[in-house]
């Protein structure tokens, strides 16, 4: 079976180059998709942020209403209209989003995963294919005298 230096012999410079070309284009594309993924993780992270803290709000507004006797308003905005709304409903919305979200995150971390495995792959085949030409070009120079 052939070495992969007879075999770089046998590939022609414009091929190499185009092989290169191909390899540092899907390098990109994988960084691409893993910092896209990324910066996805992080802004459904902020929901569920924003939801807990408003959860938190809401459930201190609960105590200091129920003291008191009386009811809190609570208005939900929906489109340019607000709505009155009962406490524990937004609450409850509010924790069923949380859920989706990390149901989201979750799917997110294995795409994640994924452009990463495929990202460290590019970078492996590169730098081999850039090892390889290199000593194919110094064994070809060393050939010639």
């Amino acid at each position: 079976a052939p070495s992969f230096t007879e075999l770089m012999a046998a590939v022609s410079d414009a091929a190499l180059g185009n092989l290169l070309f191909d390899l540092r284009t899907k390098l990109a594309n994988n960084a691409t998709q893993v910092r896209d993924v990324e910066q996805l993780i992080r802004i459904k992270e902020r929901e569920i942020r924003k939801c807990e803290l408003t959860n938190t709000n809401l459930k201190k507004v609960e105590e200091e209403t129920a003291a008191s006797k009386e009811t809190a308003k609570i208005y939900k905005g929906i489109g340019n209209v607000y709505v009155q709304t009962e406490l524990k409903d937004v609450v409850k919305e509010n924790d069923g989003k949380v859920e989706s979200l990390k149901e989201d995150i979750s799917a997110l971390k294995k795409k994640e995963a994924y452009w990463r495995k495929q990202l460290r792959e590019s970078e492996n085949n590169l730098a081999e294919i850039q090892r390889a030409g290199q000593s194919f070009v110094v064994q070809k120079e060393s050939g010639k005298s």
